[in-house]
């Protein structure tokens, strides 16, 4: 399925990179591409790692679209969300910007273990639900850790990284 890792830039989700599936039925984005914060996994889970007055700022320049039934744009709710996301340590996107689009966000920490980018498969439902994505967290757990290694590891450290 697609892949994709994200940062947030001002109210938006902008791709850093993106591995696109060979499925007909997909998404198709390049890297560059903004996607809303509010209601894609990436977001939800970059929110809910932002201290209280960043994420107060960027909730405040966004607009927050209903895009489906299961898009969140009340504050509070969107609070008890990113609450849950902390605790959980991954986000998960239900059709919320997209029927039939489903998606699951892991972090991308750096060498002090802060959360800078988000990592993140989405799908079609028809091919792939949100316990199939479940079911496959700790292989997303280990590409992100993967990921951050490979971004933020000393030098000395990178052999360490073909080993696994």
């Amino acid at each position: 399925e697609t892949c994709n890792v994200g940062m947030i830039e001002g109210a938006e989700v902008v791709y850093i990179d993106r591995v696109e599936c060979d499925w007909p039925l997909r998404v198709s984005l390049h890297p560059g591409s903004h996607v809303p914060v509010h209601c894609t996994a990436i977001g939800k889970l970059l929110l809910a790692y932002m201290d209280d007055d960043a994420r107060h700022e960027v909730l405040s320049l966004s607009k927050p679209k209903r895009y489906t039934k299961n898009t969140i744009t009340d504050r509070d709710e969107m609070e008890i969300h990113l609450a849950k996301i902390r605790k959980q340590g991954y986000a998960i996107n239900d059709q919320e910007d997209a029927v039939g689009l489903i998606a699951l966000a892991v972090p991308i920490r750096d060498a002090n273990g802060a959360v800078v980018a988000g990592m993140a498969v989405h799908a079609p439902t028809p091919r792939f639900s949100i316990e199939d994505a479940v079911k496959r967290l700790p292989l997303f757990e280990v590409a992100a850790v993967r990921v951050s290694r490979a971004l933020f590891a000393p030098t000395s450290d990178q052999s360490t990284l073909v080993a696994e």
